[in-house]
């Protein structure tokens, strides 16, 4: 059988066939001549598939012959700024990547997912450099701070192998028809800045102390005119 490593560890992975059926394995369920450290995720593999104590397992695996080819990773990718998410993947298009923004937000979470959400509405499976900023926003409760997210939204994808040259260029023009879709969506998309939406106005304690001062001066003021008016 011919399927994709989709994790992998130091002890142990799992690959996944078209029949969406996952197949466990550790090194030693590695074809002999072939290294278990060799392999990445993403790597097309094959195997002769077992029935195990607790599910499918996977034995004499070895990567898989044929052609290479470029295939979009079906695993969705996020990192920080500093951090490599591409680490495991041969074929990385971050020049085709798009800069993108949330909106600003008094919860930062609600900005990480709405940055999520529009790099996935487009059909992005990465961000990466993703960074969180803050502001200060005045209204009539004062000074509240605000958050939004920026990131490097895009498409990422590995080499993996089929067993026709017909087949590995179809599915490698169609994993550069989506990048330049995905591209072209992104930069169409237009990501202003929208009117922050804030909760409804609190007093805060200074500003109690403040209005009772001022009432407490101007009852004293009004009982001092009386007395010398009298």
């Amino acid at each position: 059988m011919r399927g994709t490593i989709i994790s992998l560890s130091d002890q142990y992975g799992f690959i996944l066939c078209s029949d969406k059926v996952s197949y466990y394995f550790n090194p030693k369920h590695m074809q002999a001549s072939h290294r278990y450290s060799a392999l990445k995720i993403n790597d097309t593999v094959e195997f002769e598939p077992h029935p195990g104590r607790k599910g499918m397992m996977a034995l004499a695996v070895r990567p898989a012959s044929g052609y290479d080819t470029l295939a979009i990773g079906n695993l969705f990718m996020f990192a920080r700024v500093g951090r490599n998410p591409f680490r495991d993947n041969e074929w990385v298009a971050r020049d085709q990547s798009v800069n993108i923004q949330s909106e600003w937000f008094h919860n930062p979470q609600s900005g990480k997912e709405h940055l999520l959400n529009t790099a996935k509405a487009a059909g992005a499976n990465c961000l990466f450099d993703v960074d969180m900023q803050s502001r200060k926003h005045h209204d009539e409760t004062g000074y509240r701070t605000v958050f939004a997210w920026t990131g490097s939204a895009g498409v990422y994808g590995s080499r993996i192998k089929v067993e026709t040259p017909e087949e590995a260029e179809t599915r490698r023009q169609q994993a550069l028809r989506v990048r330049e879709e995905v591209r072209a969506r992104l930069l169409g998309e237009e990501l202003q800045e929208a009117p922050v939406a804030m909760p409804p106005a609190k007093a805060y304690p200074f500003h109690s102390l403040i209005t009772g001062s001022l009432l407490g001066g101007m009852l004293f003021c009004a009982g001092l005119l009386l007395y010398v008016a009298r």
